[in-house]
């Protein structure tokens, strides 16, 4: 009986329940539902299966091993940090939506079919699109629209690959899939829209900016890292992975450093990091699999952290744009403490947890991958520490505002985002500092020792490459918070080459239409012309005959007609 009391339904009662509450025993609902769902988890004992037969089919509602155990429990403490962030938020729809978004979320990864997955994906679809709209406004909208068709297609790439499988007599429980089959590449699609393939990527930075603060950072908990755990469980090992994720990593640390909104960039940072994720994936060795999921664990963390303290700045200043932001250090010391916390575990530095996580990635690349794989993700390290590590805390805290920025008197955070971000320094420190704890939950156990002297010491010259980077940029004014025109990326098929190619096809169109109707016209003139000849007061045919050679006419017809029959 417990084993029904799934953590993903208690956090969907939850919600449903803090819609249906008020004040104070709204804020507690909001509070205890992830704590309630956290207690469910623990009752699980590892290896539990819940079947359940519907319609005629045996789909495996709750699967518990080691992989849906970690990210269940980064998920739910992430949701508990979330909720208490956004507690300065009014908005009962946005609070019901996250914490329903989180249900579907720890369902998914609890999912022990594909049909089950299937559902809790799209549940996340829903759900996580109504935070991007409650963002308010046009943009929001018109972002949350954009956003819910990638999703829908995503939705409806594994509902055909799904099908495909069911209709070959595959079984549809969700384990390692074979890419030689057309269903699983299918499926793979599915799975990589949400985790930010290129171009695929275009609905992340589009509309996790316009979502409110509490709505970013909720967003960035979940989607994409219920794609990696998708990626996990039905891809390891899959060597196109590889290099689906070098691009992630190269492209997305350009558009981070260059971008000049600081959320949409480190949106971008977030693809970044998705990229390692998938690579590690990809190579498939034990080692480089538990990478890529104490790496995830860690980024839900860390990503969060940002985003909070980006969120922060937003809610007390208006803006995220670095062009218009600095010196903040004094008037909001907390939030930025925990902002280059959250942005040093980001960018990877020892006793923070991205260091004792992405190492594991770097390591395995460099023991088994293919060389130049090491070389990418070293330039990924590299590009972290440049527009994680010190971009956003020059930008925002530290770097007097530009000439021409009046200063504003900007108080510190509301308390609810201060407990939310010095609660979410927690997990970034103790996965740097104690990562033990954090091996011990990984499916596969390795004798690992990420503070090994020789990766001290790369990582040591690796930051100090960085920082020496950074300072000739800002010596010669190469970066791009001062002044940086708007960016485009591959959305620029649709923002501007579409309606260049539409109005060319509409115009090569309509010359077409308009010969056509010409030529047609010129026929149908001449067909007239030709039948009012014949036919018209004055035509041949119109004319009276003589009695006799109609006769002779009748009589030809129907001798005619006698032959015809006759034969």
């Amino acid at each position: 009986m417990t084993a029904w009391l799934s953590p993903a339904l208690v956090l969907i009662t939850g919600a449903c329940l803090a819609a249906l509450a008020r004040g104070r025993l709204r804020a507690g609902l909001i509070l205890l539902s992830p704590v309630a769902a956290g207690v469910a988890l623990a009752a699980l004992p590892l290896g539990t299966t819940v079947d359940v037969t519907l319609f005629g089919t045996t789909l495996t509602w709750l699967r518990f091993d080691p992989l849906p155990r970690i990210f269940a429990w980064a998920f739910l403490g992430a949701s508990f940090l979330a909720a208490i962030y956004g507690l300065y938020r009014r908005s009962i729809v946005e609070h019901w939506s996250a914490l329903a978004y989180a249900g579907a979320a720890v369902g998914g990864v609890l999912a022990g079919d594909l049909i089950t997955f299937l559902v809790f994906w799209e549940l996340t679809t829903l759900f996580s699109a109504v935070l991007v709209w409650t963002g308010g406004g046009r943009d929001a909208y018109g972002a949350s629209l954009r956003y819910l068709g990638f999703q829908v297609f995503s939705g409806l790439l594994l509902l055909a690959g799904t099908v495909a499988l069911a209709h070959q007599g595959v079984p549809l429980g969700f384990g390692a899939l074979d890419l030689s089959q057309p269903a699983a590449w299918a499926i793979l699609a599915a799975f990589g829209v949400k985790a930010a393939f290129p171009v695929a990527h275009l609905w992340l930075p589009d509309a996790y900016p316009e979502a409110s603060p509490f709505g970013t950072v909720v967003l960035s908990i979940f989607t994409t890292k219920l794609a990696i755990y998708a990626l996990l469980r039905g891809f390891p090992g899959a060597e196109p992975l590889i290099p689906i994720g070098a691009p992630m990593i190269v492209f997305a640390s350009f558009y981070a450093f260059a971008v000049p909104d600081l959320r949409r960039a480190m949106c971008y940072g977030l693809i970044a990091q998705l990229g390692i994720m998938v690579m590690g994936i990809g190579i498939g060795t034990p080692l480089s699999l538990n990478g890529a999921i104490a790496a995830a664990v860690a980024s839900i963390f860390y990503q969060a952290l940002v985003f909070m303290g980006l969120g922060a700045v937003l809610h007390r200043t208006g803006t995220a744009r670095g062009a218009e932001l600095g010196g903040l250090f004094r008037q909001m010391p907390w939030t930025a403490l925990c902002t280059i916390v959250g942005c040093v575990a980001m960018a990877g530095l020892p006793l923070f947890s991205g260091f004792t996580t992405k190492t594991m990635v770097f390591e395995a690349a460099h023991a088994q991958g293919p060389l130049w794989t090491w070389f990418v993700l070293l330039f990924g390290a590299a590009a972290a520490a440049l527009y994680a590590g010190l971009r956003v805390p020059l930008a925002v805290f530290f770097r007097p505002p530009a000439p021409g920025i009046p200063a504003r008197p900007v108080g510190e955070a509301p308390l609810a985002m201060r407990i939310g971000m010095a609660l979410a320094v927690v997990p970034c420190l103790a996965i740097g500092i104690w990562p033990a704890r954090l091996y011990g939950l990984l499916p596969v156990s390795l004798d690992w020792h990420p503070y090994a002297f020789d990766a001290l010491l790369f990582d040591t010259a690796l930051g100090t490459g960085a920082i020496l980077a950074f300072l000739v940029g800002w010596r010669f004014r190469l970066l791009p918070d001062r002044q940086c025109p708007r960016l485009w990326d591959a959305d620029w098929l649709v923002r501007r080459a579409s309606p260049v190619m539409i109005a060319f096809c509409a115009g090569r169109i309509g010359r077409g239409d308009r010969l056509v109707r010409v030529f047609c016209l010129a026929r149908v003139d001449n067909f007239i012309v030709t039948l009012r000849r014949h036919h018209g007061p004055r035509g041949v045919l119109a004319r009276t005959w003589p009695t006799g050679s109609t006769v002779l006419w009748v009589a030809v017809i129907l001798t005619a007609s006698l032959v015809l029959y006759a034969v």
